[in-house]
């Protein structure tokens, strides 16, 4: 596939287009050949639309119906029959909203774009307030993360909190603990969790080997910085890796669960103490390397890797559990974790794929039906939302639902 379209996800240009193990050689790997080993899975319903949308949104499922970014618009669908149940312009038509994620509670939908929020009516789509934040310098498809009264919006030098209820910024949080020679910091994916924010963070400048980073870790309600953790860059380069590219030390996303912070870098997965920063597990890999996807849940970390693969680790421990087949692309997507299943839509790859948790055995994968005979742009392309019966992606002409198998 499109080289620019399985890269789209990478914010520091790394050059890690190297690593897309299949992309642009769909029909040589055997990885990426649709395939169905369990069965029961079909495609509930799909619609077609136009413009040139490859969305980074992660849809929302809740109860009954799917909302989805689409180019300029949010969209509310049944989960039944596809139906169109409201949609409403956010952006100029002629643009792409600049999310990670549609974040839902108490009725109300979370959009940011750049450094607008808005919240939206689940109901039918009425903007209930919009928030321009002021000196604020934004970041690509930033992922908000959120607590029963506030939103929390990570960009270049900060974090900034915004009440739910009404939009307004009640805090902002500067992220310049660590940096060496106080360099500006970006903060791309922070998650909030049992009154602690969790801040990973990238910075660079011209001197520097590679990107570097951190994790931070503050206290939700005042803002306090409580530890901190200088990711370390070790990095031996992987075979299939050209001399001139670097696998960077930055860090985007954390998983959190049994009191560890799990994320990876560079070469190599961490886990920290989540109450001290302390550092419990490191395993390098000197043939693999890593971006962004990470989850924990019921004991165990998942991590997909730019090698096409998910490996699985003791969250206590750091044992090795599982690596899984590889996936036809480096994965950068949201990985989700339930059912005793990892889902995952792999943008590099084009298609769904879906592992038993327990062994990373695949269950199934796929392209879109229209790919045997249309080829690109007919693959998975956005972050797949899952819920109980129903999955639901964005590709590159049509929203898909599909049910679970």
């Amino acid at each position: 596939m499109d080289t620019r379209m399985a890269c789209s996800t990478v914010r520091w240009g790394w050059g890690l287009c190297a690593l897309l193990v299949c992309a642009g050689l769909a029909n040589a790997c055997d990885s990426i050949n649709g395939g169905d080993e369990r069965g029961g899975w079909e495609v509930a319903w799909s619609r077609s639309f136009s413009g040139d949308y490859a969305t980074s949104a992660q849809p929302v499922i809740d109860s009954e119906r799917t909302y989805v970014a689409l180019g300029p618009s949010l969209q509310c669908r049944s989960l039944e029959d596809g139906e169109k149940c409201w949609s409403t312009d956010m952006i100029a038509s002629d643009q792409d909203l600049s999310a990670g994620e549609i974040l839902e509670s108490a009725g109300r939908l979370f959009v940011n774009d750049g450094p607008l929020v808005r919240a939206f009516a689940k109901t039918d789509g009425r903007l209930v307030w919009s928030t321009q934040i002021q000196d604020f310098r934004s970041t690509i498809n930033a992922r908000m993360a959120q607590n029963t009264s506030h939103l929390f919006l990570g960009g270049k030098g900060e974090v900034v909190r915004i009440r739910k209820d009404d939009g307004t910024v009640d805090l902002r949080i500067p992220v310049e603990q660590l940096a060496r020679d106080k360099f500006t910091q970006t903060a791309y994916e922070v998650q909030v969790d049992e009154g602690q924010l969790f801040v990973p963070t990238a910075y660079h400048r011209d001197s520097f080997e590679a990107i570097r980073g951190n994790v931070l870790v503050f206290n939700a309600q005042t803002g306090a910085y409580q530890w901190g953790y200088d990711v370390p860059h070790r990095y031996v380069k992987p075979p299939s890796v050209s001399d001139s590219i670097k696998l960077d030390a930055d860090v985007e996303r954390v998983g959190l669960g049994n009191e560890r912070a799990v994320f990876a870098a560079s070469q190599s997965v961490f886990a920290l103490d989540r109450s001290t920063g302390e550092k419990k597990w490191d395993v390098f890999f000197k043939d693999d390397g890593f971006g962004e996807s990470v989850v924990v849940k019921s004991g165990t970390a998942y991590v997909g890797s730019l090698g096409a693969r998910v490996y699985a680790f003791d969250v206590r421990t750091g044992e090795q559990r599982w690596a899984s087949r590889e996936m036809g692309g480096s994965l950068f997507t949201i990985l989700t974790a339930k059912h005793g299943r990892v889902y995952l839509g792999n943008e590099a790859g084009g298609q769904i794929w879906v592992l038993e948790a327990e062994t990373g055995e695949v269950i199934w994968h796929s392209y879109p039906p229209e790919y045997a005979t249309e080829g690109i742009p007919y693959t998975y392309v956005s972050p797949l939302a899952v819920g109980e019966e129903y999955m639901v992606n964005v590709g590159g002409r049509k929203i898909y639902a599909l049910t679970i198998p």
